[in-house]
């Protein structure tokens, strides 16, 4: 893939799930060999997490509009002009906010180019923005209310998911079995992704492993490693969708995947999907069986810890 094509915008469509199919096999294999785009997505993943837990402080406070409308004086529907007037006084992030947009307010439409071959700015998100806007040619109102939205996402202490830190995921177990002759193609992609897998090399993993479980949907264990793979690097919502699977459901890994389904539901903040699952794990005679009692023993403690809504 040409480094001269904007990745940025390339990795940020496929975050969002915008990429056909092909497309994303093909990002998926030059990840797994390209380290620097691979820092890129985590990156990126990590300010996505940043803003997708920002969400509900931000309502809390004023809308970005009313901030604007406020900032250049008189604008704020009637009503409005006193109670964020009042927030101001004590709110310092708010404050911040309407310093920004003074001050993107003077820069207008006199903002320097960006060089696209690094990014401009310590924050992936921000660069990711900028990038957009740069190429789309977006009016400088609307980077202005774009700039502001993201300046409260980084003042505002995020909304922390309590359960979250409940626990680790950790790698599935896997031996690589010894080979001997030739062996199916498919087969040796599954080989060579868990190579990367045992490394702990998940994102190279990822693209080899997502071929050969579309290759092969009837093999639990394609599935299954699949699935492991994208809950290690924290695509959960995807990652439980193969971990349920009805082939994985109805093997031998069945147990052991209801138990990372698990631990994905209490990762996204789903206690009662996670409590679901944990539940199924503890009633049969498997190893996760007291992990699973444990787990859902911390869950209720957690709980009671959480006040009121």
């Amino acid at each position: 893939m040409d480094h001269s094509f904007h990745i940025e915008e390339i990795i940020s469509f496929y975050l969002d799930g915008e990429l056909s199919g092909k497309e994303r096999v093909q990002l998926e294999a030059h990840l797994a060999e390209c380290e620097s785009c691979r820092q890129l997505l985590q990156e990126q993943q990590q300010a996505e997490r940043l803003i997708a837990r920002s969400r509900s402080l931000v309502r809390k406070h004023p809308t970005t509009e009313a901030l604007l409308a406020y900032q250049k004086k008189g604008e704020a529907a009637s009503g409005e002009m006193d109670p964020i007037k009042a927030h101001l006084q004590q709110c310092e992030s708010c404050r911040k906010v309407l310093e920004a947009a003074a001050a993107l307010g003077e820069a207008g439409e006199d903002l320097p180019e960006l060089d696209v071959s690094r990014p401009a700015t310590g924050n992936p998100f921000l660069w990711r923005v900028a990038n957009v806007f740069r190429h789309h040619r977006v009016i400088p109102a609307a980077i202005a209310v774009a700039a502001v939205v993201l300046i409260m996402v980084l003042f505002f202490t995020p909304k922390q998911n309590p359960y979250a830190s409940l626990v680790t995921i950790e790698p599935a177990p896997y031996v690589m079995p010894e080979t001997r002759g030739q062996v199916e193609e498919v087969q040796e992609v599954f080989r060579r992704g868990m190579t990367h897998y045992i490394n702990a090399e998940y994102n190279a993993a990822l693209p080899l492993l997502r071929q050969v479980a579309e290759a092969d949907p009837g093999n639990p264990q394609y599935q299954f490693f699949f699935g492991v793979s994208l809950m290690l690097t924290q695509r959960y919502q995807e990652g439980v969708g193969y971990l349920t699977h009805p082939t994985v459901m109805n093997s031998a890994y069945r147990e052991e995947a209801m138990w990372y389904a698990a631990l994905g539901y209490l990762k996204m903040g789903d206690v009662n999907e996670a409590q679901g699952y944990l539940k199924q794990v503890a009633s049969d005679s498997s190893t996760f069986s007291i992990k699973a009692h444990t787990l859902l023993g911390k869950i209720r403690k957690k709980g009671k810890e959480q006040p009121p809504k």
